[in-house]
């Protein structure tokens, strides 16, 4: 829910215009696609009319060769003087030499070993391999094809692996992590595809459903390992549901801002998240979101902390974890950014905060505490924007089943290596 200097508000609750970012983002020009895979090679029956061209074909190869000429002794006699009926005898000796020639021929094969002749052997596929009848290269035949090892399917990219966790935790208890997708909603759908974008109306492709499945993921993956999980919503719906004044400062949503631009609904709705990690007493918060523009050639990763805080020293290495994760999980499927494009891990204060938390100059989720206003989150934490929706290639990534996957792994990987080095105490 926590809003950034590059994400614009949401026209449907009354937001004011795109905000601009005060430093200079580098953009990514001409951004190329990784290839698409070929289709796997597909198994096919030759059709009747394939079959027969193909069985004279190798009849036409496989036919016994003519006997030669007849010599004249054995020619047959018409007044030349010869007997008739010695030559009689050898034309018949002939005629039966030539049959048992063609028994053999086409017999023969049977009894020492497999018919040339008949129909053709049932088909091999063997990928790469073009029949002369089918030019497509996702069908092919051989009739004894070399076996190939098929490597075992893999749905994660082989590094960095998920550390195993211990048998015990240390400290005698079991990590408590507090996820929150950030948005969520029918009025807060967060940031989504520009109208030009090829995934502009598309169902689902949003920033607030997008993070809800990536959460989800991550939580069956930590439960297995022995993680206690916490959730700030677990539905497309506000944590903040009855609109009520959560942070204790007398204003609602229905009240409007604040002097300072600050919407009282949408600091509401952040403490309420706030409120639902503090009562967990969670030792990391991991804020889930996904990144826009209005520029549709900025892409790539980052994380924010918070350096106003005690334990910010955490919160800084969980961030750079996740950002670590998160480059080489995508470098896994392909998706790679020049060194010089890379956004990085920075403090809150970088953002220039100038949407609805300008007044606080910190991510509210995770910023200091505001007398009246703000009751803090107590344990560490970052917020990750997960590439830009607003990019062509992002959300082709974003909205794959490889793309999530290396997008949880990423936060999966971080946070088990994080207790691994912070057990809980």
């Amino acid at each position: 829910m926590a809003e950034r200097g590059d994400r614009a508000r949401d026209t449907r609750s009354g937001g004011a215009a795109l905000p601009r970012r005060s430093r200079a983002r580098k953009e990514i020009a001409g951004p190329v696609a990784p290839p698409p895979s070929l289709p796997a090679a597909q198994p096919r029956r030759l059709t009747d009319e394939e079959r027969r061209a193909l069985r004279d074909r190798r009849r036409a190869t496989t036919a016994p060769v003519p006997p030669p000429p007849v010599p004249a002794a054995v020619a047959p006699v018409d007044g030349t003087g010869q007997s008739r009926g010695t030559s009689r005898g050898l034309v018949t000796l002939g005629a039966l030499l030539i049959a048992g020639l063609t028994v053999l021929a086409f017999g023969g094969g049977r009894l020492f070993g497999e018919a040339t002749g008949g129909d053709p052997p049932p088909e091999r596929p063997v990928v790469g391999q073009i029949t002369a009848t089918d030019s497509s290269p996702a069908t092919a035949m051989a009739t004894s094809p070399t076996p190939v090892a098929t490597p075992e399917p893999t749905s994660r990219p082989a590094v960095p692996t998920v550390p195993p966790p211990p048998a015990t935790w240390s400290g005698g208890r079991a990590p408590i992590v507090c996820i929150d997708p950030g948005h969520g909603g029918p009025t807060d759908r967060g940031r989504q595809p520009l109208l030009a974008s090829a995934y502009s109306g598309l169902p689902g492709v949003d920033e607030a459903t997008l993070v809800l499945e990536q959460a989800w993921d991550l939580e069956a993956r930590l439960v297995s390992q022995g993680v206690t999980v916490v959730m700030t919503r677990r539905a497309d719906e506000v944590v903040n549901r009855s609109g009520a004044d959560v942070n204790g400062d007398g204003k609602t949503g229905r009240d409007g801002r604040s002097r300072g631009g600050t919407s009282y609904g949408v600091l509401d709705e952040l403490q309420a998240r706030i409120a639902v990690c503090n009562a967990a007493q969670a030792d990391l918060l991991v804020s889930m979101h996904i990144n826009g523009f209005d520029r549709p050639s900025v892409q790539g990763y980052e994380a924010w902390y918070t350096k106003e805080r005690p334990f910010w020293e955490n919160s800084y290495r969980f961030g750079t974890l996740v950002y670590r994760g998160l480059k080489a999980q995508l470098a896994g499927i392909g998706y790679v950014l020049p060194e010089a494009d890379e956004r990085g891990v920075q403090p809150d204060t970088k953002l220039t905060v100038d949407t609805e938390q300008a007044e606080f100059n910190h991510l509210v989720l995770l910023g200091p505490a505001a007398e009246g206003k703000i009751d803090p989150s107590r344990m560490p934490g970052a917020l990750v924007e997960a590439l830009f929706i607003t990019n062509d290639e992002d959300a082709a990534i974003l909205t794959s089943g490889a793309g999530r996957d290396a997008i949880v792994t990423a936060y999966e990987v971080a946070i088990i290596t994080y207790f691994k080095e912070h057990p809980p105490r």
